[in-house]
């Protein structure tokens, strides 16, 4: 069943990780990450949400994933992960700690 608030981490461009409850709408990931929104999975079923054009629209460089992966995340971007039915869902505790470590040895 999709839970209607989900625990996250929004990762803002020159800011810090901010752990947050957030409504588990399209519009509302539309809206942190400024546009149409793309999904990149990550190890321990956390997904990476960020705007599916920001390289093309010149959105400022968030941070860096080397990790095998050499992702280049550019604009405002969260952290979730999915559920058995492919809903957005709450990170868990293992999750987040994944998600704040992999942010700790990013680069810009």
């Amino acid at each position: 069943m999709k839970e209607e608030k989900i625990k996250v981490i929004i990762k803002r461009v020159d800011a810090q990780p901010e752990l947050t409850v957030i409504q588990n709408n399209l519009g509302k990931a539309w809206f942190i990450v400024c546009g149409d929104i793309e999904i990149v999975r990550l190890e321990k079923n956390v997904l990476l949400v960020c705007n599916e054009n920001g390289k093309m629209l010149r959105m400022t460089p968030n941070f860096g994933i080397a990790r095998g992966m050499n992702i280049g995340v550019r604009g405002n971007v969260f952290f979730c992960t999915v559920d058995s039915e492919g809903e957005f869902a709450s990170l868990n505790a293992e999750q987040f700690k994944y998600v704040f470590d992999l942010l700790k040895e990013s680069k810009i």
